[in-house]
This record gives C-alpha cells, structure tokens and sequence, in this order.
C-alpha cells in the first residue's frame, strides 16, 4: 500500500537517494546533482514543502509543492516543482498517489490552482499528469538546449475551483448527465441478449475497468473476485472511480454506472473482451443487475451508492476511510449465478495489467474481499 505523508528533515537522505538515481536530461533542463555535495533541502526546499510516498516504511517518492507568493495577484496558485520515484518502486501507482496528494494539499492551503512545468519529450510525464485532470496551458518552442537539440517547456495546470459540471466536458462518460434513462434501456436489452453467457461477461466489464486502470497508472494491479449464489463481488486495489465536488459542494462520482461509456458502447469496430464478445462499459454491467452496490476509496474520501437496473437509489453515503484505495462492485443478477470458475479463470489470463483471484466463497473472516496489496 502507498502511503503519502509530510516530509521530515530525516528523509533527507533517502530523497537526496532518489533524486540521484532518477536524474536524466528528459526530466530535468538543469545539471545532474553531484554525489559528493548535494543536499536535499536547502534554503529553497524545506520539508515543509516536500510530500513522501512510503511502501512498507521506505522512502519511494517524492512530490515538491511551491507557493507563488510575488506577485501577490499569483498566490492563488500552488506549483509542482519536482516528482521522482524510485526506479524499483516505479510501474506501481506511486507518482498518481503522489500528484493527487499534492493537489489535495494545495486544496487544502486554499489554492485555486495548481501549475507545474514538464519537458516536451517526456511523454510520460504528461500522461501522468493528464491522467490526473491537468491540461497543457501553453507551450514555449526550444526553451531548451539538452544534448545538443532544442527542448520544448511545456505548461500544464489544474484548476481547482470549476465546480461546473457542464465544464468537465466528456471523458470516458458525460459529467453533466447523472442518469441515462434511454441507454440503460438498451444497455439492458444487450446484456440480456447474451443469454448463458452473461453472467461471466458481466465479469469481464467490471475487470476490464480495474486493468485499463493499472495500465494507466503504470503498474499491476490485484483484483480479487468472489461468487455466492446470485452474488458477484470485484474488489481491485485502484485509485478508486473518479470523484470531484460541484458548485454546492455536493460529491459527485463519474456517473459509469448509469451513463454510456462512450469509447465502447455501440461502436462499428468493438472493443472485444477476453470471452470474444463486445466491450459495452460498465452501465451494461448496472443496467442488468436488480441490484448493484459500488463502493469506492479514493485518498480524498470514501462513498458507497446503490443502484437498482442503472438508476441510483439514492445519494452518495460516505464511507469511513481504511487506509487504502480501490473500488468493489457488488453485482445481484436476476437468478442465482451459474458461473463456471475454472472458464473465468482461465479468461481472466487475457488481461493484461491485473492478478485476478477467483473464488467461490467468503473470505476467512466471513467479510466481503479485499484486494491483498494495497
């Protein structure tokens, strides 16, 4: 599990670690640090200014956070001036913990924005951060001479004060729309049209969330999935479903359960999942189910919501938090579940990012599953 916390001055050795082994002229236009005379924090940088990233009580990241005091018309913005993980650590949803840290705390501190600078060649960087809801602002042609070639400084910013949902736009669902009727209507008619095979199907939709997921964030993900009677239970150790809060304040979640998911649903060239049928989005998934609970941890808070055939019975409920990140859909379909586990296992080798465990009883404690690695 990835813990993120305020920096000590005794993490100074560790970072100053970090920093050396992760320096390269597409990450940073300034010199490599010396060995013999670089010093973490210094009169620029104090732990005040730092967030760590800890696994199992090491040190594997770290996040820098910058306030722009002068002139005074800018100290609504917090800046990102630094982010390294360590190369072993990488691949493993370290760096979004550590962004989405440092968003909360520049929230926090009453920033309306946050703004951070990245070299053009460094895609993966700007993958990261448009992952995380930051988009390119502006770009400065050949900022940079680095090995000789001309390097572009790329400006990328979030801001923290749209509450407008009619503004975030259209992602992989409309953010505007809380429930649509129509679709789930034809969301349902497809899941029925599978017939015997689709319990396991459905399956499949959930898991294919939890893979795109950890491929996103550059790692492997651990999703366990559990089958009782007409219950089916995935649990993955994710950032948790997207969720933000409106003008009101009023906590809203990407609405996927009861909204089409509009890179698969109804394409001419599909998405095929590992059973060879069509990838339709999670809302099939909703749409079917007399009753659906999906629960979610993200590091900013924690809501359960109940839907019943795609429509949400009620408002979100908060959950208490449990130090961990992830998302558990509980699916109840029409009649009890004649799965054949030994076939989903053998699919479930299809994805690419996730371990699935397959089982077809409680766990020892008699709770619902959790993924083991958090």
């Amino acid at each position: 599990m990835v813990a993120v916390r305020q920096a000590v001055f005794e993490d100074a050795e560790a970072l100053a670690r970090i920093d050396l082994v992760t320096w390269t002229s597409e990450t940073s236009p300034v010199p490599a640090p010396q060995v013999d005379t670089y010093d973490f924090f210094d009169e620029r940088t104090s732990p005040a200014d730092v967030l760590v990233a800890e696994v199992g009580g090491t040190v594997v990241g770290y996040v820098k956070l910058r306030s722009v005091l002068h002139p005074p018309s800018r100290s609504h913005v917090m800046e990102i001036n630094g982010l390294a993980v360590d190369p072993s650590h990488q691949r493993e949803g370290v760096a979004p913990h550590l962004v989405e840290a440092a968003v909360e705390e520049s929230a926090r501190r009453g920033a309306l924005k946050v703004s951070l600078r990245v070299l053009g060649p460094n895609a993966r960087a700007r993958r990261l951060y448009e992952r995380c809801g930051f988009v390119v602002e502006g770009v400065l042609r050949g900022e940079f001479v680095l090995d000789g070639r001309p390097v572009d400084d790329v400006f990328m910013a979030r801001r923290l004060d749209d509450g407008d949902r009619d503004i975030w736009g259209i992602t992989t669902h409309d953010w505007s729309v809380d429930v649509d009727v129509e679709h789930l209507a034809k969301a349902r008619q497809a899941a029925e049209s599978l017939g015997d095979a689709m319990a396991l199907h459905l399956v499949l939709e959930v898991l294919a969330y939890a893979d795109d997921e950890a491929e996103a964030a550059g790692r492997r993900g651990c999703v366990r999935v559990v089958v009782r009677g007409d219950e089916i239970q995935v649990a993955d150790d994710g950032r948790g479903t997207d969720t933000r809060r409106d003008a009101e304040g009023r906590v809203v979640r990407k609405p996927i359960m009861a909204t089409r998911d509009v890179r698969f649903f109804d394409e001419e060239d599909p998405v095929l999942l590992p059973d060879g049928l069509p990838r339709r989005g999670m809302s099939t998934v909703s749409a079917a189910s007399p009753s659906l609970l999906h629960d979610n941890w993200r590091t900013s808070g924690a809501w359960s919501q109940e839907y019943r055939f795609g429509t949400p019975q009620a408002e979100l409920r908060e959950l208490p938090p449990t130090g961990r990140t992830g998302t558990t859909v509980t699916v109840r379909l029409p009649s009890p579940v004649d799965l054949d586990l030994t076939q989903l296992a053998v699919l479930v080798r299809g994805f690419a990012h996730v371990d699935v465990e397959v089982s077809g009883g409680r766990g020892a404690d008699g709770a619902p599953p959790t993924p083991d690695r958090r």
